[in-house]
């Protein structure tokens, strides 16, 4: 079968593959929060911000391990402690809110009682970022890492007298082992609100979306993004490292075999293990349908639905949000060729670029 060129330069695919994860899957994760400064002022968010992220990833099948306040002998035994769960997990996950700096090229995070009067202090007070990567990096399948500093650091002026290659504000660019995911909340360099509404406007974004099932990670940060440079007019824009190999859902479609319901002997089990997998995805399908073609009636969504579920595999569905129509390619020999057969069909009636499908 010949393939046809199409481009997906200026649109959205709707229709990525849905994450679907086990439900033995191991996630473990550690938040840290830090706002009773002694040495500064109060931060106002960062343990509402912590809570509100280790509460969500638990929801979401973390393992969480949340520490607020910590000196640095007690930041550091929580990093050791991360490294050591994370070891064969399928996936890890460092949070962070609270003051960190960056000198000469290194980044420090900065525990509450932590007295900085110098850039040699540093070592003594404060966390190397780097260090903690290194303790969690390769461990895991996937390590993910969100930073929500810098907030206005009061650290500046002290690290700058005197010294040279100091970063005034703001924590500087980290590069991503293989595997491995870095978010910051605004691009290197610059400062992050703390937030006005309970919330810093980074973590906020990221407590809206993070349990949004089937939405990858990368995707998800992309919306993160957009929300907070809207809530900040422009002024922070997150930023990420991504050297992740494959997908990653933190909040995948989760398949519990352990929760299969127990049949009597006059339902097949191939049959009612097809009705809980159509329970499990219809939602999303549904969900999918609607936002892909917004103009299209509920019960032309559920048809659709309905005869793709129905349809042998391999099968694809392949639409297009400027005619909102569909076509489908099913009983194919993969689902690769199935998601081509059903673009051709499409691609027949329309321009190429305007034709999208996913494949199951």
């Amino acid at each position: 079968m010949k393939k046809l060129p199409f481009r997906l330069a200026a649109a959205i695919a709707f229709f990525a593959m849905l994450g679907v994860a086990n439900a033995d899957e191991r996630r473990v994760a550690l938040v840290l929060g830090v706002a009773d400064y002694k040495h500064s002022g109060r931060l106002a968010n960062t343990l509402a911000d912590a809570k509100g992220m280790a509460a969500a990833l638990e929801r979401v099948g973390f393992q969480v391990e949340t520490v607020l306040d910590p000196d640095r002998k007690a930041l550091e035994d929580a990093v050791r402690r991360l490294g050591q769960r994370a070891q064969g997990a399928d996936a890890s996950l460092f949070y962070y809110a609270g003051h960190a700096v960056e000198v000469s090229g290194r980044n420090w995070l900065v525990p509450a009682p932590a007295d900085i009067q110098s850039i040699y202090d540093l070592r003594f007070e404060a966390l190397d970022l780097d260090s903690i990567i290194e303790q969690v990096s390769g461990r895991s399948r996937v390590a993910l890492f969100f930073m929500d500093s810098c907030r206005d650091n009061p650290f500046h002026t002290r690290l700058a007298a005197g010294t040279r290659g100091v970063s005034m504000r703001g924590l500087g660019r980290v590069d991503a082992a293989a595997g491995t995911l870095i978010a910051f909340a605004t691009a290197p360099g610059r400062v992050a609100a703390d937030g006005t509404t309970g919330n810093s406007p980074f973590t906020a974004a990221l407590l809206r979306h993070i349990e949004r099932p089937g939405v990858e990670v990368r995707r998800l940060m992309a919306d993160v993004r957009r929300e907070v440079r809207e809530a900040t007019e422009g002024k922070q824009l997150p930023w990420e490292n991504s050297a992740l190999e494959g997908d990653f859902y933190l909040s995948p479609l989760v398949v519990a075999a352990a929760a299969e319901p127990k049949f009597s002997g006059q339902t097949p089990p191939v049959a009612a293990r097809k009705a809980a997998d159509t329970a499990v995805l219809r939602p999303t399908l549904l969900a999918r349908l609607g936002a892909a073609l917004p103009k299209v009636a509920a019960e032309q969504h559920e048809d659709h639905a309905r005869r793709y579920e129905q349809a042998k595999p391999h099968k694809a569905l392949a639409f297009s949000m400027a005619s909102s129509s569909t076509w489908r390619g099913v009983g194919q020999e993969s689902a690769a060729s199935a998601e081509q057969g059903a673009l051709e069909a499409c691609q027949l009636r329309l321009r190429p670029s305007l034709c999208f499908a996913r494949h199951q």
